[in-house]
């Protein structure tokens, strides 16, 4: 069972096993390193160019997706929709990503080696050869079996040596669970190609090294390349010069691999403008504002360099509570259920949820299997919901759309979320499902 987790581009991490004080900010000295572990995903989410680029490209199928079902009045909507009616646009750019991000699964490997050279795979599909960014799979041969060194393999890689740093700053405490204990795969995979490559160097410096490629376009990449250009080497956290030495390299080596930063910040705002000038979508105008002000601050950040974050993340206990308390994690899941109580305002709680259930909306639009659909048609404020009268909740389970049919406004987050999606005019029909 896992410990604890964390959605990418939802904003929550779930505490359902941790000992955490909502109202006062708090987490048990023994569950604060897998606390950190997950918090660290956040700060991924909202500090990085790879995890802000992956919300960019959610956000462009969420308009391409608005103007399929938004664009009509009183019709039936039949899901799951089909790329080839609607033009391909259906998830195109998340179809994309994943390309590179790819999800893992996680796996236990007995004296896991490297026994064959690292493979980059350039993703060449002509329906992207236009994109600013082309992205690449990086596969690792471990025990001869192979690895994906994907995006999302290596924010664990960084996770996991974030929850060791934590380990090294609690004192005198027996943790409710280790990084060591974590499967090797993928949390491992870091020590394994960090030894292949004879790169000798802490903790510390282990994760200001993946943080510091997570921070461009092709992490995975960069980091490979990165740890070629450190081969041999021995770095150390405490040495200010050495961690300069590693963000010069990844400045050194990104060009050959990779779109800049700067090129993809162009293209991202230039569409985050025009989204937030939209009259027609004010619930998702009033969210996407949220998000855009928050990743802004980071950014500016790492414009002073790119190893500011990470260093502060590794200093000391103080300097990473004080992190902590400046990168709030907004949502928490418990019980199955969303909870906003760490948002700082009202506002950022029902931005945070309507990103959380539009992700949940869409996942339904387009889902294939019946063995799925439970999970996206109950509304997660289900039992403990504040905003639908008691005749419309047997809907919430069972048919969440039937809510808001014919309503123009709401103050249910899925509710909003739905009819962001024009579903409030239009019906929503479940098709043929494997």
């Amino acid at each position: 069972m896992t410990y604890s987790s964390y959605e990418p581009g939802g904003f929550a991490v779930d505490i359902e096993r941790l000992k955490y004080n909502i109202e006062k900010c708090q987490v048990a000295q023994e569950d604060f390193p897998a606390f950190i572990h997950e918090w660290c995903h956040y700060l991924q989410d909202i500090t990085t160019i790879s995890a802000q680029n992956g919300f960019y490209l959610w956000m462009r199928d969420l308009v391409c997706l608005t103007k399929i079902t938004c664009s009509s009045d009183g019709e039936e909507i039949v899901i799951p929709l089909k790329p080839e009616d609607y033009g391909g646009y259906v998830n195109k750019y998340q179809l994309l990503y994943r390309t590179y991000c790819e999800q893992v699964d996680e796996e236990r490997i007995e004296s896991p080696l490297i026994t064959k050279p690292c493979k980059i795979e350039v993703c060449t599909t002509d329906e992207f050869t236009e994109e600013t960014r082309v992205y690449a799979r990086c596969i690792c041969y471990i025990n001869h079996k192979e690895c994906v060194l994907s995006l999302v393999a290596l924010q664990e890689i960084n996770a996991f040596y974030a929850q060791k740093v934590a380990e090294g700053l609690v004192k005198n405490v027996e943790f409710s669970v280790k990084a060591d204990d974590m499967d090797t795969y993928p949390y491992h995979l870091g020590e394994i190609l960090f030894n292949e490559y004879g790169v000798n160097c802490d903790m510390k410096m282990r994760f200001c090294i993946t943080y510091m490629c997570l921070d461009t376009l092709q992490p995975p990449v960069i980091f490979l390349k990165t740890l070629e250009k450190l081969q041999g080497l021995t770095l150390d956290y405490n040495n200010p010069k050495d961690i300069e030495m590693v963000a010069g390299i990844i400045d050194e080596v990104l060009p050959t691999c990779s779109h800049t930063n700067e090129e993809a910040y162009h293209e991202i705002f230039r569409d985050y403008d025009l989204w937030l000038n939209d009259d027609n979508h004010q619930y998702l105008v009033k969210a996407l504002k949220w998000y855009v002000d928050k990743i802004k601050r980071p950014i500016e950040t790492q414009k002073k360099g790119r190893q500011i974050i990470p260093v502060m993340l590794c200093e000391d206990m103080k300097t990473l509570e004080r992190l902590v308390k400046d990168y709030p994690v907004p949502l928490f899941k418990k019980d199955g259920f969303i909870t906003p109580d760490n948002c700082a305002n009202e506002e950022e709680a029902l931005a945070t949820m309507i990103f959380w259930m539009l992700k949940k909306v869409c996942a339904l639009l387009v889902c294939q299997k019946k063995e799925h659909l439970k999970k996206y048609t109950e509304c997660p404020f289900y039992k403990h919901c504040q905003y639908i009268d008691e005749s419309k909740k047997y809907f919430c389970k069972t048919a969440f759309w039937e809510v808001i049919q014919g309503e123009k406004d709401t103050k249910c987050p899925f509710g909003i979320a739905l009819h962001i999606m024009g579903l409030w005019q239009n019906k929503l029909v479940v098709g043929d499902l494997e």
